[in-house]
Order: structure tokens, then sequence, then C-alpha cells
């Protein structure tokens, strides 16, 4: 039996892509035979192979360890990681049926674009009506999700958006 929590001494959400989320993972033995070991635990999202103890687990017995996950982009993006594992031990060359647990933890997703809107030339060289005035509109992604769309940039001296043009 395994059981997989975020870890008491983790934070229990993440929002950038150097955040950690430490995982505790307990196994039981709750069959009638000691499992020799070693003990690892299978992780879809952290690995596999994951050591957790040499063994052996005696019946009724429990271990716990515990691992980390770095946060990745695709998962901020998403709002969410889910995390599946299960636990891996052998009885007599056999593998040891287990259970597979998971686990949900949310990304705080802060969705921010800077806008600045700089001078590029007027020409003539005058400041006159009917004049033609160049501006670059320059747009960062300031936020910690990644923007799929192309940004519409809407200005009130503009008369025709069709003059706005993005590269």
């Amino acid at each position: 039996d395994i059981e997989k929590v975020v870890a008491a001494t983790s934070d229990a959400m993440f929002n950038d892509t150097s955040d950690r989320i430490t995982y505790d993972f307990t196994m039981t033995n709750d069959g009638n035979v000691t499992i020799p070991g070693p003990i690892t635990v299978n992780d879809d999202q952290i690995g596999n192979g994951l050591v957790c103890g040499a063994g052996p687990l005696e019946v009724g017995d429990s271990i716990t360890c515990s691992h980390d996950w770095t946060a990745t982009q695709i998962a901020i993006d998403a709002g969410q990681v889910t995390n599946v594992a299960s636990a891996v031990a052998t009885f007599g060359g056999n593998p040891v049926p287990t259970d597979t647990d998971t686990v949900t933890v949310l990304a705080v997703q802060d969705s921010s674009l800077i806008l600045v809107k700089s001078l590029v030339g007027i020409v003539p060289n005058v400041y006159a009506a009917g004049n033609d005035v160049t501006y670059r509109f320059t747009v960062t992604n300031d936020g910690n999700t990644t923007i799929t769309t192309q940004p519409v940039i809407n200005d009130s001296l503009i008369a025709d958006p069709n003059d706005i043009t993005i590269d």
C-alpha cells in the first residue's frame, strides 16, 4: 500500500520553475510476508526507482521517504501538476502487488504583460496635422505563464487598426 502527500515542510503551491514541492511517500506492508527490499517508488513526474528503503519491511510496518519535484513551465501553464506514484518491491523474485496514489498541486498563475509605447519618428520632421507619426509598441511578458496568442494593441490616436503592424 502506498500513500503520497505533500510534505508538511513543503510549499503547497508553486509559481516559478525554480520552485520545489517535497512529497512524502509512505509504503505499508499490508501483506502476510516480510518484504526483503529494496523498496523504491515510481513517480510519473519525479522518476522511477526512487530509493525509499533497503528493507526488510515486516508485515504491518511502514517506511516513509521524501522526494522533490521541480516545477516546470508546462505545469505552471496548466495550472497544476498531478503526480501518480506506486511502490516497487519484490518477494521471491516476483513483483509485490501495489496500488497507486495521486496528488494534485496547484500552480499560482500570474499572467501579466508590460506595454511600452515609444516614438520612432515623424515624416516630415514636424508635428503637424496630416503628417505620419510612427510609434513602436514593445510588449513584454512579465508574468509566469506562456502567452499563446498575439497581443492586440488599441490606441486612441490610431484611427484605423489596420495601421498597426506586429512583428
